[in-house]
């Protein structure tokens, strides 16, 4: 009896050294480590001397986190060696039969059952004071394993490319319908209401993680579909989601083709100068793929991509004849809901990493830790932080400036008059960008949002500029 309480308190040395000493996350950090080596080699974006230099970066990644790990189990494991060699040296049981009994079927499998019941237990005890998270461990590592670099989809997609090349060819490759405007102005709402229509096809949420190669993975992954059961999204708006959801993606291309308009703090806009013939047929191709594998090779591909509203110079020239289309928002509402948006993802990315990880790897720098400006002319990022209302404001008003500046290429739909009048609105916009919305019902989504703007949170002068900025863009309004 003895040396069975030893042994336990031997294990449970090693647990509490094994959770003290973080054995989990750099085991995680040695993976990753040899997915990067990996996805820089198959890279062809990358010339030979970039990929040797990655290679080499990331091979002395995985030795340090190989020494890591290995001087942790060590460690573990003395830790464990205590209570029996203190035991046997004062004479109360030998090492030897403590490490016998330890050794027995019988022994193993009890101890390894009653840890795992353990385990199970503490991690239930846990869940109830802290949010579950909506990606199940095996959704992460296969995320891990998808965004361990541009190569890992890129090959991907040059795979799909090889594999379904016949349907892909014989798809037109019809103007696209770009929806763009800062988050909050009702995007998501837009692009839900034209993807009722059968002749629009969309970036679902099924197309994760493999974005850039959606026909590829639709039919690896097509045994294991999940129900398209419905959850409200992490921005807690009322909004839900479920896999069959379409959702904005294809941001995961422009930062894999343009990687230097990312910096760590501000991202650049486009200009025409910025054209990119490999990108340009890429994206041409993987348009194609969408509706291939939505609307079987007959629709339009219409994008909701927040981070667009930079590239409104380079995306008619791209793709000739693509209808722009710009929701608008009151200003004060709108800066407003940026902020409590913040808000809500700082407290997210705090709770759970994955989530941060998530909205990185699919290029949401929108809010949060990840909050990354774009570089819109008269912003000036440093006069104010992300968690002052008046930061907001002054990005609204150097965006929509912007914006206006380009009006007469876009299509402007208000929130307050989309969700006053969905059907002349929605019949409207739709005859505007040439699909057809006769016999579907597309006012279902909208519905008025109440006014949540507490008390002087903005300047008056400043909300006066803005104000005439969102006037002046109302007088293009559909």
């Amino acid at each position: 009896m003895t040396a069975f309480a030893i042994s336990l308190v031997s294990i449970l040395g090693v647990i509490a050294a094994f959770h003290y000493l973080a054995v989990t996350p750099v085991i995680k950090e040695a993976f990753e480590a040899s997915l990067s080596g990996m996805a820089t080699v198959v890279d062809k974006k990358l010339t030979d001397r970039q990929k040797e230099t990655a290679v080499k970066s990331a091979g002395l990644a995985l030795i340090n986190a190989t020494f890591q790990i290995v001087w942790r189990l060590i460690a573990c494991f003395a830790v464990g060696a205590v209570p029996i060699v203190v035991f046997d040296l004062a004479g109360i049981v030998s090492t030897s039969a403590t490490i016998e009994l330890m050794l027995r079927w019988d022994y193993i499998i009890g101890t390894t059952l009653a840890l795992c019941g353990a385990a199970w237990l503490v991690g239930r005890y846990r869940g109830r004071n802290r949010p579950r998270s909506a990606y199940s461990g095996i959704d992460q590592m296969t995320h891990r394993i998808a965004f361990a670099g541009p190569g890992i989809q890129l090959t991907a997609a040059d795979l799909e490319d090889r594999l379904f090349a016949h349907s892909i060819r014989e798809t037109k490759s019809e103007p696209p319908i770009f929806i763009t405007s800062l988050p909050r102005a009702g995007t998501t709402i837009l692009l839900e209401a034209l993807n009722a229509l059968p002749s629009v096809a969309t970036h679902l949420y099924r197309d994760m993680p493999f974005v850039m190669a959606p026909v590829l993975w639709s039919r690896l992954s097509g045994r294991f579909r999940k129900g398209s059961q419905l959850n409200e999204r992490a921005h807690g708006d009322g909004i839900y989601v479920g896999y069959d959801s379409p959702e904005a993606f294809e941001e995961v291309i422009w930062r894999a083709f343009w990687p230097e308009k990312f910096h760590g703090h501000a991202i650049d806009l486009w200009s025409r100068s910025d054209t990119k013939a490999d990108a340009s047929t890429f994206l041409d191709r993987h348009f194609r793929k969408i509706v291939l594998l939505r609307s079987n090779g007959n629709g339009r591909y219409v994008s909701k991509n927040n981070n667009n509203i930079a590239r409104l110079d380079l995306l008619p020239h791209l793709f000739p004849g693509a209808e722009i289309i710009v929701p608008l928002r009151e200003p004060a509402e709108h800066a407003a809901s940026l902020l409590r948006q913040h808000e809500n993802f700082l407290r997210q990315h705090a709770v759970d990493p994955f989530v941060e990880r998530y909205m990185r790897d699919i290029g949401h720098l929108e809010f949060g830790n990840l909050h990354v400006p774009f570089s819109f002319p008269g912003f000036d990022a440093s006069r104010h932080t992300p968690l002052e209302p008046s930061y907001w404001l002054e990005y609204w008003i150097a965006a929509y400036q912007m914006i206006l500046e380009r009006a007469d290429e876009l299509h402007f739909v208000t929130q307050e008059r989309v969700c006053g009048q969905p059907k002349v609105v929605m019949g409207t916009l739709c005859e505007r960008i040439g699909l057809i919305s006769t016999g579907f019902d597309l006012t279902r989504l909208f519905h008025s949002i109440p006014h949540r703007v507490e008390g002087e949170l903005f300047d008056a002068r400043r909300i006066a500029v803005a104000t005439d900025i969102y006037r002046a863009l109302r007088h293009h309004e559909i």
